[in-house]
């Protein structure tokens, strides 16, 4: 009888640490699968998107930014962010040249070429990729681009990627205008070099690098600088009090870290890749290059009725895609209605009384510069002089050649070389230059800070360079200056026009580097509006640039859609406007640049202008 008892009891505790174990098991695969699996859609804003079950997202730590301290609601926020950016490339290992994407033996097919298309219908494209064997692949992770364009018409819109993850893409473009449409799709890297990016973004994020000039009386010293350095040596730390952003330099041998005098450039880390990853990148082989179509590459596209136009607008939402298309080139949101400022007297009449801050990179000092130099309305009216005034006939007459660039050729730019020829005494006095008169603070060519004033309309005209890192050549030490602070000491209101762009200088750096920064511009951007909801926040996107073998290791288009998308998700729903400069370079004919020509910019600032004075209803 004891016998029995002891087995029954030795039977039931074994089953209770049985029912331990398996316990211990289930939560141990619940906080695995709650950790290591996180859903995510991911859709660039050229239209790549990517929907997959992202397992073990892993990133290596980077200078701490992992232990940053952060609400529960931002380190989600954060770890949505990272999530929503995975690049699905499979692990495939090293794959051999011959092996990898090649955009000429790729080809596109038009579903339905021979359909029946009206405005606003949906056009569907297929596109296979395959070796430069010829052979088929069979996974994904390729950038593509693609855009619809009518030349004649000077027409385009972007279209929306789909990543089959085999091979095969599908691309959706909504047919915005009636005529001949063509479709044109664009290998921007393959996928084994997108790897190579990715490696390079996590390893080495110091491949750019920075440096400050240290000088107290006749000693000076330059160190290296950079948002994290090794802590092998002496460093400064200059982290702005504020915004908790984080910036060292090396200490200098013999002077104190109160010398430092200004920031600049150091340069660009050479020999990154290997002879085989080198491949992956050349010009003209697989950088940007056309995938051709392998039958029809243009669908013709008739009108809608009135009727079925104006349902066509009223049922756009608030995720439209494509945001706007080009037509005779002129950019239309599909949002709203964009006012076309080509009259000049309309730019002074909506600036009038305007306090404008433009923050931000060279791209958003391109607007500046617009501002300033191009539009002859803010310098009063054109003189008589120039008008007279022919180059050729003038270098006839006194035997010099007038080279006058873009920036020099408004007729102020260029009024003291005229009046050396001309001898008229009336031009000395005559449309007296200029109305917006940009002061010459002493600051470095392209650099800034930036200013100009306009006295008789009331416009006070603004820029300055975002705080590091930023490339820029040379910037005095006094004048790096934080977004997020300069927001702070707005006062905002119904005259207040603020723009920002910041995004090329962040290429380089792990994603979390440029969610930070964002973050505090945002939480200033919000308690700006929240003391002065009538202030006008105007937020400008990155765009697609020129690309080569060097260029695509540091500011690759697939490095700015990544900053593009995070921008675009993190300022959503917060009371700000968006100059969609991604697809407004993307959709036009011109090559892609980093700053813009001139057409597409003057879209940008018609777009802008538009949200500070927008059509009365």
């Amino acid at each position: 009888m004891w016998i029995t008892f002891f087995r029954l009891r030795l039977f039931c505790c074994l089953l209770a640490l049985l029912m331990v174990v398996v316990l211990v098991i289930n939560v141990t695969q619940v906080e695995y699968l709650d950790h290591e699996t996180v859903s995510a859609t991911f859709v660039d804003s050229s239209g790549q998107l990517v929907s997959s079950q992202v397992t073990g997202i892993s990133r290596n730590p980077y200078c701490g930014y992992e232990h940053q301290t952060l609400s529960s609601r931002e380190r989600m926020e954060e770890d949505s962010l990272l999530a929503a950016s995975q690049w699905q490339v499979p692990d495939v290992g090293p794959v051999p040249f011959l092996k990898s994407s090649d955009p000429s033996s790729s080809y596109f097919v038009i579903l339905n070429s021979a359909a029946f298309f009206k405005v606003g219908s949906q056009l569907e494209v297929l596109v296979h990729i395959q070796d430069f064997q010829r052979k088929p692949k069979k996974y994904g992770g390729d950038y593509l681009q693609a855009r619809i364009h009518s030349p004649k018409l000077r027409a385009g819109a972007v279209g929306r990627v789909v990543d089959y993850q085999n091979g095969f893409y599908k691309v959706f473009f909504t047919l915005l205008w009636p005529g001949k449409v063509k479709v044109s799709i664009t290998l921007v890297h393959p996928s084994e070099g997108i790897r190579v990016l990715q490696h390079l973004q996590e390893e080495k994020p110091d491949r750019v690098y920075f440096k400050s000039l240290f000088r107290s009386g006749k000693i000076s010293e330059t160190t290296e600088c950079n948002v994290c350095l090794p802590r092998s040596l002496p460093l400064c730390n200059f982290t702005d009090l504020y915004t908790g952003e984080p910036w060292f330099c090396f200490k200098p041998k013999k002077l104190p870290c109160s010398s430092r005098i200004n920031h600049f450039k150091g340069g660009y880390l050479k020999g990154l890749l290997t002879a085989a990853e080198s491949a992956f990148f050349q010009s003209d082989v697989n950088i940007k290059m056309p995938i051709n179509s392998s039958g029809p590459d243009l669908v013709t596209v008739i009108p809608r009725r009135i009727k079925e136009t104006s349902n066509l607008e009223l049922s756009q939402g608030s995720g439209t895609f494509p945001s706007g298309y080009y037509y005779k080139d002129q950019w239309r949101p599909r949002k709203f209605k964009m006012r076309q400022f080509n009259d000049p007297d309309n730019i002074t009449d909506c600036l009038q009384r305007k306090v404008v801050y433009l923050f931000g990179d060279s791209t958003i000092r391109q607007w500046f510069e617009y501002l300033t130099t191009f539009v002859p309305v803010l310098f009063g009216p054109t003189p008589s002089w120039y008008k007279r005034f022919n180059r050729k006939e003038a270098a006839k007459q006194t035997g010099v050649h007038f080279k006058i660039s873009m920036q020099q050729s408004h007729p102020c730019a260029i009024r003291w070389h005229f009046i050396g020829w001309l001898r008229d005494e009336a031009a000395l006095t005559e449309g007296a230059c200029p109305d917006l008169v940009e002061f010459n603070l002493g600051s470095p060519k392209n650099v800034g800070p930036f200013l100009a004033v306009d006295q008789k309309h009331n416009i006070l005209l603004k820029y300055r360079c975002h705080g590091p890192p930023i490339r820029f050549t040379t910037v005095f030490s006094s004048e790096l200056r934080y977004v997020a602070n300069e927001l702070n000491g707005i006062v905002g209101g119904k005259n207040t026009v603020v723009a920002i762009a910041v995004w090329s200088h962040f290429s380089t750096f792990p994603l979390e580097v440029y969610i930070r920064r964002l973050r505090n511009i945002r939480r200033a951007v919000v308690q700006l509006l929240d003391r002065s909801p009538k202030t006008v926040i105007v937020i400008r996107t990155a765009n697609a640039q020129e690309l080569g073998p060097e260029v695509s290791l540091f500011n690759s288009d697939w490095y700015n859609f990544q900053l593009d998308t995070i921008l675009r998700k993190m300022f959503s729903g917060i009371g700000v406007y968006l100059v969609d400069a991604w697809e407004m370079t993307l959709a036009h004919y011109l090559p892609h640049k980093l700053h813009p020509d001139e057409v597409i910019v003057k879209n940008q600032l018609d777009m802008f202008l538009s949200f500070v004075c927008p059509l009365e209803t």
